[in-house]
């Protein structure tokens, strides 16, 4: 009786979406551990990292115009705005200074983003560089071989989500 909801379109756009942030949560959570050029381990340093990864997604999404590609973003952004909030709530922000919270770094990651659009286009490495040391969140003599992981992690979201938009047009 119920079991149609199940295999609604929007169903599965939506197990797709979370299937891709708690990869994406993997792939940053990984990144944070595994090296040892990261200044701190903090919400600060793994909200940007996060917030790079995932704007690696969005882009490619729109670039390769996969099928319904604005809507798996607009999910991607749902999710990402009530993991703020409930991550926000998880440290001890009392509930009237949250919204507050979740517009600033809203505001940060949407910057991020147009920014990090215009820098993905070039693949050029001296502005990841750049961009990350803006961030303060690399030892400064270890920008270069972070910027080259991140550009690195860059493509391998680029590919399989080229492959993946090649599947969903036929």
């Amino acid at each position: 009786m119920l079991l149609h909801y199940f295999y609604k379109k929007e169903n599965k756009e939506k197990n797709y979406v979370k299937d891709i942030y708690s990869k994406n949560l993997r792939l940053s959570v990984r990144f944070i551990k595994t090296n040892k050029y990261i200044l701190k381990e903090d919400f600060q340093t793994s909200f940007e990292i996060f917030s790079l990864f995932l704007i690696f997604h969005l882009k490619n999404f729109k670039d390769f115009k996969m099928k319904n590609h604005k809507i798996i973003n607009q999910e991607l952004i749902n999710l990402f705005v009530n993991d703020l909030d409930y991550s926000f709530r998880e440290i001890g922000v009392g509930d009237i200074k949250i919204g507050k919270y979740v517009k600033t770094y809203l505001k940060k990651f949407y910057f991020r983003l147009s920014t990090m659009d215009e820098i993905l286009n070039t693949k050029d490495l001296n502005k990841i560089e750049q961009f990350i040391s803006k961030l303060n969140i690399i030892k400064r003599d270890n920008i270069n071989k972070a910027s080259k992981e991140i550009l690195s992690t860059y493509l391998k979201i680029q590919s399989s989500i080229e492959n993946n938009s090649k599947l969903d047009k036929f």
